[in-house]
């Protein structure tokens, strides 16, 4: 009884993991923000933060247009993005937008270009 409860445990820990990096090879969820209080210090603060951690980094920031993107390989990393973009600054909004890489490059070149 107890293998079959340990053999249980092992097979759902494995297969929600499958699921997290379900996305590709080495790859992870992609995570897109837009926040008005994003400026260089803050994302090199970030990613300085982010540094030790294997579940989570910044793949990509455009500063003028307040966009920043993070890998993330762990549940529950939506809500820990949230809130380290808001330790930043409290009052400042961050908002989750739900775009891939090239379209996020897409928006920050429109941007750098007004």
């Amino acid at each position: 009884l107890l293998f079959r409860r340990l053999a249980l445990v092992v097979a759902v820990l494995g297969g929600s993991s499958q699921a997290a990096l379900a996305q590709g090879p080495g790859t992870g969820e992609l995570l897109v923000y837009r926040t008005e209080s994003l400026t260089s210090a803050t994302r090199d603060a970030l990613v300085r933060e982010l540094a030790t951690r294997p579940d989570l980094k910044v793949v990509y920031a455009c500063v003028p247009a307040g966009l920043i993107a993070f890998e993330a390989t762990s549940e529950g990393a939506h809500d820990q993005v949230a809130g380290l973009l808001r330790q930043q600054n409290e009052r400042a909004s961050v908002e989750r937008l739900d775009m891939d890489m090239p379209e996020l490059e897409q928006l920050c070149s429109q941007q750098r270009g007004q």
